[in-house]
């Protein structure tokens, strides 16, 4: 027994000892290695703290060397650090503006809702700016610490060869190699210069990072003001909307103030918007230039697209009211061009913005004056005639009663013109348009309310809340015939686009090009629709707080069991499986008009690959909506469980079919178009479903076909390999008959017919003798398999008008 115990002792001891070398053959820490950091392109060995062989030092060397190269290389086109040193200063300094502005327009007495909704906008601008360098300078600073440490580390590795190598009375060239990369601590080697310019690096990059940081903290501290300051600003517009700011029109204090120097006031006022016009034409004389060059580019862009609309517009009558636009070239390059100026000119002066509306409104109303039928013109000339006065309005609005007695004229005449509008709508009705009529009489009606409530409301002092009933009105009938007229030039643009030589190269283009482009209108206008409804709502200060109202509603989480739902789960599930639907059924198409006709594909297979695509993109839309809906995706394990359990019971045969429709798919031994006959019944197969294929019969019906009976039963498929068809006629004559002359006479009479072919060529054959007669059949092909029923027909008639001329 002590010897057996003495034997597994030695044997463990053996184990214990070659792991322990095993582990030690394997440590990094005995490899004479060294790792090149992660954001380098060379592979280097592992670092050690070790020196590396004199074997090895050649071959190691040199991808250290290549390392450095490439680390090197990386800090000499680091184009972060140049981007953020030039643009730093700049946007401090538009912090610095930015910062007065705020004591100026957050904390003045008569802000407005749309100037700090303005500011949020800006300074939320600014926040993403900063909050995108500082996740770009943190990351950079982390992989630069990666590199001083790693450096460090091959430092003391090298310095460490050194030694070896001097002890061992290396030979020159190798202790000379060595030293290159490090020599004693010696700041000329390789290692040392890459590593304190990798240092220094990122010294530069922590103190961008810490000068970032404090801009970062202002801009949020601008921000969570500006947000205080609109919210406390909604409140108190909503409070003083139905107070009573002004004393009524008809009071002693309204006509004191009148009686003053009204026009030296006006004067003085025009003089300062006129001087403020002008420092910002100087400040910003670049986006001038910008808005000029992009009215010219619009403007090429027209021309050159009048001569290729025209042609497809005399083909297709239901464009030619977009190939309109094209023949105003000018005056619709002007019109779109000045519908950017909101992105061009950044918090514009009032008097820019007044001229920029103007002279928008008018190339829009001559546009539309082309477009539209006369019974419209008195909207059109209507609608400049208030913009001009709302305009001058918005000028003169530091002059109150002024301002006030315009908008009180405005009002009036708004009145009076849509009194008049209804009746004579109701008179002389729109030709060819009922729709049209009907959306403005009731687009007239709710503004004459707007516009009488605005007119009394003003009258009896509720100022602010008449400016923002007239405003409303107002900006919403512009924006709708500017928005009108932006669709109308849309339509023409897209058909423009739709006739050039570069969409035109696509077929689903030159077969579909009418279809795309009533959808892509279609498309245009609702898109018109939906803005027009957000912007109006905006007018009356309830945009903001609808659409926070609406996403408070559509994130709400409701419980259903155990299932936590909100609207917005729902939304994304409904809109990802709509959308895996579109795109399946585009892919498509653009697979079927551009695609299949390009390549050689054997029959069969296009459709197949198209179902295929089908499948997978609903799959995976299922599964993306199943994410969107927010359910926990472990739980399909129970629902794949009763799966399993269903496909031994009742889905058994569900699931024969679908695997025999992909069998179906792939092995394609029935396709779509081909002629089959099952059973009894035959017919072209015209489409192969998931579950069940449709076969068209000879007399129109259709038979539902599971696919699994055409996988597992006997099936006669006519045009598997090739579409032609043999036809077989038996033919029976009296005896007596010379049969060759029968012979004959068959072959001629297949030969006659247009529809058979030659290859392979007709056969008459001479089968048996029959008591009372002679037995003979007609073979012939035909490539036209579709008739076969009436070429074997035409063939008996002639057939047998052959023989009776025989006989």
């Amino acid at each position: 027994m002590q010897i057996f115990r003495s034997l597994l002792l030695i044997v463990a001891a053996a184990f214990i000892g070659s792991g322990v070398a095993a582990q030690t053959a394997t440590s990094p820490s005995a490899s004479p290695s060294v790792a090149a950091p992660a954001t380098s392109a060379t592979a280097a060995p592992a670092v050690s703290s070790t020196a590396i062989p004199l074997a090895e030092v050649a071959t190691q060397a040199e991808s250290v060397s290549a390392m450095l190269r490439d680390i090197q290389a990386a800090l000499s086109s680091d184009g972060l650090v140049t981007t953020v040193e030039a643009g730093l200063p700049k946007l401090t300094d538009e912090i610095e503006t930015r910062s007065k502005d705020i004591s100026e327009k957050v904390l003045a007495p008569d802000r407005s809702l749309e100037t700090l909704r303005t500011l949020e906008v800006d300074w939320q601008r600014l926040e993403e700016n900063l909050s995108l360098w500082t996740r770009d300078l943190t990351e950079r600073a982390k992989k630069l610490d990666e590199q001083v440490v790693q450096l460090a580390q091959l430092r003391k590795i090298w310095d460490q060869t050194l030694k070896l190598a001097q002890n061992a009375a290396a030979p020159k060239e190798v202790v000379k190699r060595i030293k290159d990369l490090s020599s004693e601590k010696d700041p000329t080697g390789d290692i040392e210069r890459v590593r304190k310019a990798a240092a220094e690096r990122r010294a530069k990059i922590l103190t961008l990072q810490t000068r970032v940081a404090d801009q970062h903290t202002r801009v949020a501290g601008a921000l969570n003001s500006v947000r205080q300051a609109l919210k406390q600003a909604r409140a108190e517009a909503v409070n003083r909307l139905f107070a009573e700011d002004s004393p009524p029109i008809w009071s002693v204090e309204v006509h004191l103030i009148a009686g003053q120097s009204v026009i030296q006031e006006g004067v003085a006022s025009l003089a300062a918007q006129a001087a403020a016009l002008k420092a910002y034409a100087n400040l910003q004389s670049m986006k001038f230039l910008v808005h000029g060059l992009l009215f010219l580019m619009l403007l090429g862009t027209l021309i050159w697209a009048r001569s290729r609309v025209q042609p497809w517009s005399e083909k297709e009558p239901g464009i030619e009211h977009a190939a309109q636009v094209f023949e105003m070239p000018i005056r619709t390059a002007i019109a779109l061009s000045l519908l950017f100026g909101g992105w061009i000119y950044p918090e514009p002066p009032v008097l820019l913005r007044a001229i920029w509306v103007v002279a928008a409104l008018i190339p829009t109303i001559m546009i539309l004056r082309r477009l539209v039928e006369p019974h419209l013109f008195p909207i059109l000339n209507a609608l400049v005639i208030f913009s001009f006065v709302d305009q001058l309005r918005t000028i003169v609005a530091l002059l109150p009663v002024l301002s006030r007695s315009l908008f009180l004229v405005e009002m009036l005449g708004g009145i009076a013109f849509l009194a008049w509008l209804i009746r004579a709508s109701q008179s002389v009705p729109i030709p060819g348009a009922p729709g049209l009529a009907k959306t403005i009489k009731t687009g007239s009606e709710v503004a004459l309310g707007g516009f009488t409530a605005a007119f009394l409301l003003n009258a009896l002092g509720y100022v602010s809340l008449a400016n923002l009933l007239g405003n409303a009105a107002l900006g919403s009938a512009c924006l709708a015939v500017i928005l009108y007229a932006a669709a109308r030039i849309g339509d023409g643009l897209i058909a423009g686009a739709l006739s050039s030589r570069l969409l035109t190269q696509f077929g689903m283009v030159r077969h579909h090009r009418a279809l795309i482009w009533r959808r892509m209108s279609r498309i245009l206008r609702v898109g018109a629709v939906f803005f027009w409804a957000y912007r109006s709502l905006n007018m009356l200060s309830v945009g903001v707080a609808l659409t926070d109202r609406i996403g408070e509603t559509i994130t709400a989480e409701r419980t259903l069991g155990s299932l936590h739902l909100s609207l917005w789960n729902v939304l994304g599930f409904g809109i990802s499986v709509w959308a895996a639907f579109l795109l399946s059924r585009f892919l498509r198409f653009a697979l079927e008009e551009d695609v299949y006709p390009r390549i050689q594909l054997s029959r069969g297979l296009p459709y197949a690959i198209s179902t295929m695509l089908h499948y997978v993109i609903l799959l995976v839309g299922f599964f993306v909506a199943t994410a969107a809906l927010g359910t926990d995706m472990t739980k399909f394990t129970i629902l794949a469980g009763a799966f399993g359990v269903g496909l031994g019971f009742g889905l058994q045969n569900i699931i024969n079919n679908f695997v025999s429709g992909l069998i179906l798919l792939f092995e394609r031994p029935v396709n779509v178009g081909d002629v089959i006959q099952l059973d009894t019944a035959s017919g072209v197969v015209s489409r192969i479903g998931i579950r069940a294929s449709i076969v068209r019969t000879s007399n129109g019906s259709e038979i539902i076909v599971p696919n699994g009976k055409l996988i597992s039963d006997s099936v006669i498929n006519w045009t598997l390999s090739n579409r032609q068809r043999g036809i077989e006629i038996p033919i029976r004559v009296a005896c007596g008959v010379d049969p060759s002359r029968v012979l004959q006479s068959l072959k001629e009479v297949a030969a006659a017919h247009s529809l058979v072919t030659d290859n392979p060529p007709p056969k008459s054959l001479f089968v048996k003798f029959a008591p009372d007669g002679l037995d003979f059949e007609l073979h012939v092909w035909t490539d036209h398999y579709d008739q076969w029923v009436q070429i074997r027909s035409d063939l008996v008639v002639a057939s047998n008008a052959a023989i009776v001329a025989l006989g």
